[in-house]
């Protein structure tokens, strides 16, 4: 007996302490009372200012998980490009296929990140 429970302490378990006394954690304790309080913020999907609002996203996503969503203040991009609209990706109907980001003209024209992304879409610096 004493010998099984020396392989489950130190062999075929390795994580037993960490399972039974909380040991070597790694998540800090202001995530952990985000996720409890359910005001955890989800990783930003969409850059809506470097996004042109040009809508092939939405038009070839599919699963519909992409829609645009209209801007209280258009913004003028160029002379005769209004934006009116920015994407809006929703996460449950999401099937991580990508279509979305390699059909962004931000993308597939300038080789830049794309604005709209599965993931995670990171800091983005827009020139100006």
């Amino acid at each position: 007996m004493k010998d099984v429970l020396k392989i489950m302490l130190n062999g075929a378990y390795t994580n037993f302490k960490r399972i039974l006394f909380a040991a070597d954690r790694v998540t800090d304790m202001e995530l952990r009372n985000a996720i409890l309080t359910g005001t955890v913020e989800p990783d930003k999907k969409v850059d809506e200012e470097a996004c042109i609002g040009c809508g092939g996203c939405a038009n070839v996503c599919p699963t519909g998980a992409v829609t645009m969503k209209p801007l209280q203040n258009p913004v003028k991009l160029k002379e005769g490009w209004v934006k009116t609209e920015v994407p809006e990706l929703d996460p449950l109907k999401c099937v991580v296929c990508y279509w979305c980001h390699d059909f962004c003209p931000i993308y597939s024209f300038f080789e830049e990140a794309g604005t709209i992304h599965p993931g995670n879409v990171g800091e983005i610096n827009v020139d100006t």
